[in-house]
This record gives structure tokens, sequence and C-alpha cells, in this order.
């Protein structure tokens, strides 16, 4: 099971963008977090170390990546209902990923997205809200169909803790998916393993504007998604990430 399915769920829960890799730090249009680049790499604007290519910024002659795309299949339309009267009060597009990254060697993948909520989501807690995403994704299982054959996936949570990320209330779980075999069980460890990490930042969203005190609840929400197998081979490079993400404050 790929991000995108996750993204595609979260976005239900509830600018085009100018240049976001800035001079020291990946920016979202919203300004509402950064990045910071990797020590020595501002030059190259690398958020990541080598190995990891960037998927949703174009990039220049030297592969820095510049511009993020923007075809109709890269922005998620929105529309929150902001003070609870059941009436949609802003709409609008946000795109599908900030940041989405994917490793050359294989295949790993590590994403950053802006989720805007309608109020009465922005009120749960983020475990809350991490479970609600599970659940509502994966239930107690999941049947996913090739052709005319079916296989049966099962999900369990390997951790969860809540933290602070950039200097805001977060919450990380790591969850592991795997194909459930007939008379064999479950093929834990060879499957897909997942760490999630929701940040939930002070300021709020409107479209085609900064972020500030007005508008819709939002979240940010980060993705290390790998073969377990691989697991453990880019996960310092995720958490070196989240090292250098800063939360704007109000």
């Amino acid at each position: 099971m790929r991000l995108v399915v996750i993204v595609v769920l979260a976005l239900t829960l509830g600018c085009v963008a100018s240049e976001t890799y800035r001079g020291h730090a990946f920016v979202p249009a919203p300004r509402h977090y950064r990045v910071r680049y990797v020590a020595g790499e501002d030059d190259a604007r690398r958020i990541l170390p080598e190995g990891w290519r960037v998927r949703d910024h174009r990039v220049d002659g030297d592969g820095r990546p510049t511009r993020p795309f923007d075809a109709r299949e890269d922005r998620i339309r929105i529309a929150l209902d902001v003070d609870g009267d059941r009436e949609v009060d802003l709409r609008g597009t946000t795109p599908r990923y900030d940041l989405r990254y994917e490793h050359d060697e294989d295949g790993a993948e590590i994403a950053a997205m802006t989720l805007p909520v309608d109020a009465r989501i922005g009120r749960r807690s983020l475990a809350t809200l991490a479970h609600g995403l599970l659940d509502g994704v994966f239930g107690e299982g999941f049947v996913a169909f090739r052709g005319d054959r079916a296989r049966a996936y099962e999900l369990r949570v390997v951790d969860e803790s809540e933290a602070e990320v950039g200097g805001a209330p977060a919450y990380v779980v790591t969850f592991e998916l795997a194909q459930s075999l007939p008379g064999r069980g479950t093929a834990w460890g060879r499957g897909t393993t997942t760490t999630m990490v929701l940040v939930r930042p002070p300021l709020r969203w409107k479209p085609d504007a900064r972020a500030s005190e007005d508008g819709a609840p939002m979240l940010v929400v980060l993705f290390y998604e790998s073969r377990s197998e691989s697991y453990a081979l880019h996960r310092a490079d995720f958490d070196a990430m989240l090292d250098r993400l800063d939360v704007r404050a109000e």
C-alpha cells in the first residue's frame, strides 16, 4: 500500500506555490514550517542525503529542485466547515505533497504533506487522528485486487508515542502491513513498514494565502515507508529530516 492511499483518505477528513526551495531551507507556500537543508548542502538544496530523488518538484540542469508540479493530479480540492455550522466556509486546492522523495536503490519513500481539516476534526487529539487514519484506510485488514487475484493484508502497530517536532506537539506511529497467507498466517517482516508523524502547527490555513491566525486548522503529516526487511537502512535519514524541521510560531 503506497502513501498516496493515506493521503487521499486523510484529505476526506476534512495556493499554487511559489518557489519553495529557498536559500537555506524548504518552505511550503503557507510558510507554516520549514525544513533546513543537510549541513553544507544549501547550494544543492538537499533535504535528504544523496540517493534520494525528489518526485514532486521540477529540477534544474544541476538536479536541484525548483518548482512543484501543478498538474490536476498534483493538487487536491478542499472544502471545509471552519465554524461548525455544517456549511462550507473555505474552498480551494492544496498540493497533494509538500515534499516527496524516493530512494534510488530500494524505492523507499519519504513524504510530507499539509492537511487542512474542518473544525470538528481539528479539535481531536493527535493520537485519535492517527488511529482514525489507520482505521479508516485499513480497518482490521483489507483486500487488494490484481487482475482476478485477491490478496488479503493485515496491519499491526509496532510503536507509538507522543513527541515534539519543530517545537510543536506531534504524535508518532510506526506500523507494518503484511500479506495474510491462507493456512500460513501473516507474513510479518516481509511487507512494508511505515512511520507516520502528525504535527499540529499553531497557525491556520486559507486558500492561496500564508498561514495565519484565521482560517482552518491544519496538520503536517510526514511519512517514511520502506520494505520491512530494509526499513532500518533509511530511518536515520527520516529522523535527521525531522530534527531539521521548524514549525512557525503564532
